[in-house]
């Protein structure tokens, strides 16, 4: 009998707070919506295609204030598909972290208080 279900490493944690995500170059700037995270990696909408292996830095803002950085992960796209109008995009961590799902949840928790 054929498996259907993905199964997967770690929990992930349904989100829908913006990032920036950045090219190993640092010059290239995107602002993205998360989808969710685990402490594996995340996946995040993109109006365009990323290229799979391609390095990039995750930034976590405050609230309406993205030239503050609260937290900066580092990863590598390793997917990347068209849904409809808009790309799915799934990064992993170069080093997973599970203060990394933490640090989160506390930005979720400033989103919601706005």
């Amino acid at each position: 009998m054929k498996k259907t279900a993905e199964h997967r490493r770690y929990l992930r944690h349904p989100t829908s707070i913006p990032i920036t995500v950045t090219l190993a170059d640092e010059k290239t700037m995107n602002l993205q919506a998360l989808n969710n995270i685990s402490t594996g990696g995340l996946s995040f909408e993109s109006e365009k295609a990323w290229k799979k292996g391609t390095a990039v830095g995750i930034n976590f803002h405050p609230p309406f204030n993205f030239s503050q950085e609260l937290l900066k992960v580092y990863g590598r796209v390793v997917w990347c598909k068209k849904v409809e109008d808009h790309f799915e995009v799934g990064i992993q961590f170069m080093k997973p972290t599970g203060s990394v799902v933490d640090v989160v949840q506390k930005i979720e928790d400033l989103y919601q208080q706005m």
